[in-house]
């Protein structure tokens, strides 16, 4: 399962791991809908593939499936693109890895 756990202790799944390759790949489908709440018929699939590179790691982050949303797939696509969104998880990831 992927889930999230709240400031006030309360678990959230929110999706579930359909691959895991260490180091390479971790696939997982997301099932929140364009409201956030989670929709277990909602499937659409997150894959991040980690590759080594000039002494470094290049994390590459596709959201696939969005048709899904139907006519909140272009908002959707947004907001993931966003800096609320994966955009912003991966700099703050970057950020992170390059500090530790």
């Amino acid at each position: 399962d992927i889930s999230e756990i709240g400031i006030d202790g309360s678990v959230c799944t929110w999706g579930h791991v359909l691959e895991w390759s260490p180091p390479v790949k971790f696939v997982f489908r997301w099932e929140l809908d364009a409201a956030f709440k989670i929709d277990p018929k909602l499937d659409t699939r997150v894959e991040v593939t980690f590759t080594a590179e000039s002494g470094g790691t290049r994390v590459v982050l596709v959201h696939s499936g969005l048709r899904a949303y139907g006519d909140k797939a272009a908002e959707m696509a947004a907001i993931f693109g966003s800096s609320g969104g994966w955009t912003g998880l991966l700099e703050t990831y970057a950020a992170h890895a390059t500090a530790t």
